[in-house]
């Protein structure tokens, strides 16, 4: 499970040290309606992926 940020051994890390996945991870289709676009749009988006930064490894694993 998701550990606590809570307490002496808590792993606290600023918003900004989030990457872009990690912060797409917590998106909802309500927060794309506060942010303006038009419910007739978000209702066309079946399934939100998220994607993680790719590391060196990953990219040579991909390429080769």
């Amino acid at each position: 499970g998701k550990g606590s940020a809570m307490g002496f051994g808590a792993d606290v890390r600023n918003n900004d040290d989030r990457g872009v996945g990690e912060v797409f991870q917590d998106l909802e289709p309500e927060d794309l309606l506060k942010f303006g676009l038009i419910p007739e749009f978000v209702g066309r988006l079946p399934v939100l992926a998220t994607l993680e930064d790719l590391d060196e490894d990953a990219l040579v694993t991909i390429l080769t």
